[in-house]
């Protein structure tokens, strides 16, 4: 008999963000990760990402990159994720890669805001890619937020976004320019495809919390080194951070933050529940840097099967 297969919509509709918000810390209490593979392969880069140990599951996610797929047409990015069963270690079922990852992320930036940000009356949204929208609903639904705001670097694409937000029943509008959405908001939420700070120097603002998702290797930036000055920094893992996240990185580099002042990892933040204390009033800001983690994977996961083998 083949293994069910749950597809990107039926993830969708089987994962509440604000219900995988409030179940991916357990992961970080309880599931054990390895550092992702990377391997060059004939298919190009093949990644695996295994974790185990969440209310006895096993499960790894395995994904392709292939940049030479832009000149056939297809996407660069394939990935499926393999859950298998406690105990037994039967094969339950596979599941659409990137919509679990989309939502994933989604959850666990939420998830790090209500651990760290002391207010979300307003979110910035920059960008407008697949992950823009999952990241505005996850965190306005978990964080309360009144107001959302979008900025994108093409303004057509920001009022799309707006404007399904706007029918989903949130009070969402564009930004008139990016420095004027991050005055007016007090948690900011990146998610672009830039190799480039896109948040400046002179773009920076206190008081607020910041959700970096986008920049994935060591040369590729969405925050400027000013920025982490005087924040209370998070990351999700430290060893995904020290290879990959080149906000923290580049800050690193700069001088503005060492090592030893970044705060901790998720697994730090989400060890004593899924409320822990907020940070000390001396901050500037918080930041929270994600390149993504295996456990975040294995919860989505685990949760998805409950609800379809419900």
């Amino acid at each position: 008999m083949p293994l069910p297969h749950l597809d990107a919509q039926t993830l969708a509709d089987l994962l509440d963000l604000e219900e995988l918000s409030a179940f991916i810390p357990t992961a970080f209490r309880g599931a054990e990760a390895p550092a992702r593979q990377h391997l060059e392969t004939s298919v190009g880069t093949l990644l695996i990402m295994p974790a185990w140990g969440l209310e006895g599951y096993a499960g790894t996610k395995l994904v392709t990159l292939q940049h030479a797929n832009r000149a056939r047409g297809l996407p660069t990015i394939h990935g499926t994720y393999l859950l298998f069963e406690p105990e037994t270690g039967r094969p339950l079922c596979t599941m659409d890669g990137g919509m679990l990852t989309v939502l994933r992320t989604a959850a666990t930036s939420a998830a790090a805001a209500a651990a760290l940000a002391n207010s979300a009356d307003t979110l910035l949204v920059v960008g407008t890619g697949r992950l823009a929208p999952w990241m505005a609903r996850a965190h306005a639904r978990v964080m309360g937020c009144r107001e959302v705001l979008v900025w994108g670097r093409h303004p057509d694409r920001a009022e799309g976004l707006a404007h399904a937000l706007r029918e989903e029943g949130f009070d969402a509008r564009p930004a008139e320019s990016l420095p004027a959405g991050l005055r007016g908001a007090n948690m900011i939420t990146v998610a672009t495809s830039s190799s480039s700070p896109l948040l400046t120097d002179e773009m920076v603002v206190d008081g607020v919390h910041l959700d970096l998702v986008g920049a994935y290797r060591s040369d590729m930036a969405e925050a400027s080194p000013a920025w982490f000055t005087d924040a209370r920094v998070f990351v999700d893992t430290w060893e995904g951070a020290r290879s990959e996240a080149g906000d923290v990185i580049q800050a690193v580099e700069a001088g503005v933050l060492t090592w030893q002042s970044v705060a901790g990892s998720l697994e730090e933040l989400f060890a004593n529940g899924n409320s822990p204390a907020k940070p000390p009033g001396e901050a500037s800001r918080t930041i929270f840097k994600s390149v993504g983690a295996s456990q975040e994977d294995l919860a989505a996961a685990v949760l998805a099967w409950t609800r379809y083998s419900a």
